[in-house]
């Protein structure tokens, strides 16, 4: 017969509030990430909305496409979730499965969730925001001499290719004016 020590409880309840906070926010950096790639909740403060570079703004990327990857990656947090909770139940309680350690797990992830979690999606909704606007000015940066280059490149070419078409144009006019009188004859 196995004796349960209530410190020893005690010591696996609090052990499973934290595995429930530190679950939350692994769920939290995998919705920053969703937050990042499909750009649900992004918030851009008003400062950086005067940037020149709104190519990585907000765009939709297609919903049925958003709404498989959303799934999948919660069916693999959902798994991640169950695999740390039989790990930590096997490390703690030899394996026996006990409705108070999961309720102190289900009740960390909820208090994270109420307390920190949300100043920690205020700020990574801004930081998200912040870091989809530099990564558009870099990219404007980076594309904004090829621009230039081929807006250089076409206003050179279209006198060329004008002069080309004309020099096309005349060497034409000169084959049939010479093959006219021989192919149209007056009765």
């Amino acid at each position: 017969m196995q004796f349960i020590v209530i410190s020893d409880q005690l010591i696996s309840m609090a052990w499973a509030l934290l595995l429930g906070a530190v679950l939350a926010l692994c769920y939290d950096a995998l919705r920053i990430l969703r937050m990042l790639v499909f750009s649900d909740g992004v918030r851009i403060a008003r400062p950086l909305t005067r940037v020149p570079a709104m190519i990585f703004s907000a765009k939709p990327v297609g919903t049925v496409l958003e709404l498989i990857t959303v799934n999948v990656f919660d069916v693999l947090f959902a798994a991640f979730a169950a695999a740390a909770f039989s790990v930590f139940t096997y490390h703690f309680n030899s394996g026996h499965f006990r409705w108070y350690i999961f309720l102190a797990c289900v009740l960390g992830f909820a208090l994270y969730r109420l307390s920190v979690g949300r100043l920690v999606m205020l700020c990574a909704g801004y930081a998200a925001g912040a870091l989809r606007v530099a990564l558009g000015f870099i990219v404007w940066l980076i594309l904004r001499p090829a621009v230039l280059i081929c807006r250089l490149a076409k206003a050179c070419a279209v006198p060329v290719s004008a002069c080309f078409r004309r020099l096309v144009g005349l060497k034409r006019t000169e084959k049939i004016r010479k093959r006219l009188p021989s192919e149209v004859r007056f009765r």
